[in-house]
């Protein structure tokens, strides 16, 4: 019996389903990770968020009010789910 894989091993990233409109797609497996309530709802904005190539650029205070939170709960939450390797800073120019 093969070993299970994780869908949620890298960064956030659109997988190849298509966006319908009104819907976003995130992996089931979030829900059976052992994450913060706050790092699964950020995670799954920033999933609804996302461009194309994955990316999403929501300002905190966009996320905490969102998904209900304080600032200082996102930043808490975005560092767990990169600790988690479930997400990944990227700096740009534009």
């Amino acid at each position: 019996m093969a070993a299970p894989t994780d869908p949620l091993k890298s960064s956030v990233q659109v997988t190849s389903k298509v966006r319908l409109e009104g819907y976003f797609w995130a992996e089931d497996a979030i829900f059976d990770l052992a994450l913060s309530a706050w790092a699964k709802l950020t995670y799954l904005y920033l999933k609804r968020r996302a461009d194309s190539d994955g990316l999403s650029w929501p300002s905190l205070q966009s996320i905490a009010r969102a998904v209900s939170c304080s600032i200082r709960q996102v930043s808490r939450a975005i560092e767990e789910l990169i600790v988690a390797k479930l997400l990944q800073r990227v700096s740009g120019q534009l």
